[in-house]
């Protein structure tokens, strides 16, 4: 379950220093350059991250997981209160970060011996996603992994599937287990322009259908969420106060 003080500790890291750590050794010249900032109330975030899985015969029994089968749901609520985002750009180069907060889990797990199912319910779940760095027209959209390993800002949130029920956790969406979340435009299949993200309002279409293998699991998990985005007009106080003295709009 995710904690008050989870949920705040995400909200804090997401309005950090986005580009420290996060632009390869290769583009080091880059970073003597003053980043703009840019900060995006979301003003609705509806859709799902649902996975319907089994055991896997040829793994299961390694890791104790045989004979179960569910699925489970996270839903977003729709209002999308508390949830924002920040990009940032220094030159061509522009990446960032979204903590959807208005989101929930519902679990229901079949578990071996016929017993009553495993169930949970999971509210008020923060969903962190990250736009990695690109000097491209394009940007992905990918999960945030869990916990400090993956070192992302936007990682201190907890999985949003680490229910009490045996059930595949985000991180087995991930490579190589799965394909990694892809933003799907009208306009550009599998990515988001960064013409349409950079505007005041923006709108974020994320679907994906992948098959997924890991943890003793087969499945397939499918993503449906759309993000509606407004840049802040913000105070110079504000923004010296959210960037550290960066260049922000």
């Amino acid at each position: 379950m995710v904690s008050v003080g989870v949920r705040a500790r995400a909200t804090v890291a997401t309005v950090a220093v986005l580009l420290s750590g996060g632009v390869p050794a290769a583009q080091a010249k880059a970073k003597a350059k003053t980043p703009t900032v840019s900060f995006y109330r979301v003003h609705a975030e509806t859709g799902s991250v649902s996975v319907t899985f089994t055991s896997d015969p040829a793994t299961c029994a390694v890791v104790g997981r045989c004979g179960i089968n569910g699925s489970e749901v996270y839903t977003l609520g729709g209002s999308g209160s508390g949830s924002f985002g920040e990009i940032a750009r220094e030159g061509k180069l522009i990446e960032g970060d979204l903590l959807l907060t208005d989101g929930s889990v519902s679990t229901a797990v079949s578990v071996p011996g016929g017993g009553p199912q495993c169930t949970d319910q999971l509210p008020g779940v923060p969903l962190p996603l990250l736009l990695p760095a690109t000097r491209s027209s394009s940007i992905a959209v990918d999960f945030a992994l869990a916990g400090p390993a993956s070192g992302d800002s936007a990682s201190v949130a907890d999985d949003i599937f680490d229910t009490h029920c045996p059930a595949p956790r985000i991180t087995d969406l991930e490579p190589p287990n799965a394909l990694p979340l892809t933003g799907v435009d009208p306009l550009s299949a599998g990515s988001v322009k960064v013409s349409q993200l950079l505007r005041r309002k923006a709108t974020l279409n994320l679907a994906a259908t992948h098959p997924i293998m890991a943890s003793g699991f087969t499945g397939t998990a499918t993503v449906a969420i759309q993000v509606k985005l407004i840049r802040l007009s913000l105070s110079a106080g504000q923004l010296k106060a959210l960037t550290g003295g960066r260049a922000a709009h």
